[in-house]
């Protein structure tokens, strides 16, 4: 109830459907990134304009909003690149926004669903010489084809490494060190692939 007052003339908003000339996202890539490094997103889709600051992206998850901002490096009507800060380990979804037009549209069928991953999926051998010098192929996604950045350690001890002979995002060759003083013979040890965060 009003008293004393007075209300405007109703004004109407319609939603419209708008996907021809709303920002629509079809695909990004890469789907998944090492955590630790800094990297690109390129976003294909339509619609996006050409104005860099009226683009917002950021990187979400199902229970918080807006967890990380990625930097808005070029747009072109059916492309932008963004920058990849790194982050924590996790499965993520893009979300972008522009400033005239709103939120973006996703096309169906589309994802934008994004992880932060290093992983290990298989190691082969699983046992080898005490006195080391074993090539231990290591599969997995994410690794980063950088020695000064990637290393892998053989079991707990301290700096215990195995000699990286090659690598790429998918697959470490290296040679075992000679059993730790720490380590029993026969019982198994946890091989670990490490990337150091490059600020």
């Amino acid at each position: 109830m009003i008293t004393g007052g007075q209300t405007a003339n109703n004004l109407v908003f319609n939603y419209q459907n708008a996907s021809a000339t709303a920002p629509t996202i079809t695909s990004i890539d890469p789907i998944s990134a090492n955590p630790a490094m800094k990297g690109k997103m390129t976003v294909s889709g339509i619609n996006f304009g050409s104005d860099v600051s009226k683009i917002k992206a950021y990187l979400s998850n199902s229970t918080v909003s807006k967890i990380y901002q990625l930097q808005v490096l070029t747009v072109q009507s059916s492309l932008i690149e963004l920058g990849l800060p790194g982050g924590l380990a996790g499965q993520y979804f893009l979300e972008m926004s522009h400033t005239d037009l709103g939120n973006f549209g996703v096309v169906a069928g589309a994802s934008v669903q994004f992880s932060y991953e290093l992983s290990i999926s298989s190691i082969s051998p699983s046992s080898g010489s005490y006195y080391g010098g074993t090539l231990l192929t290591i599969n997995g996604v994410n690794f980063v084809n950088d020695l000064t950045i990637t290393q892998v350690y053989i079991g707990f001890s301290l700096n215990w490494n195995c000699k990286i002979e090659s690598i790429s995002s998918t697959l470490i060759k290296c040679r075992t060190p000679n059993i730790s003083s720490e380590y029993t013979p026969g019982t198994p040890v946890d091989v670990v692939v490490t990337s150091r965060l490059i600020i």
